[in-house]
C-alpha cells in the first residue's frame, strides 16, 4: 500500500512514537524526488509513505 502525504519525517516521528516498526526509514530516493518511508501494520505488511519534493 502507498500513500502520498506532505511530510514524511513527522508521520514517521508520530508512528515510531507509538512503537510502530519501519523497515524503512525516511529516505531521499535519488532521482526519483520523493522522500519515502515504509512501515509495517501488524500483520507484517509493509505500508509506504511518500512525499514528492
Amino acid at each position: 500500500m502507498l500513500s502520498m502525504i506532505s511530510d514524511v519525517d513527522q508521520i514517521f516521528l508520530n508512528l515510531k512514537e507509538k512503537n510502530v516498526p519501519f523497515s524503512l526509514e525516511p529516505t531521499l530516493r535519488q532521482g526519483e524526488s520523493i522522500k519515502l518511508a515504509v512501515a509495517k501494520d501488524p500483520d507484517g505488511f509493509e505500508i509506504c509513505f511518500a512525499q514528492r519534493l
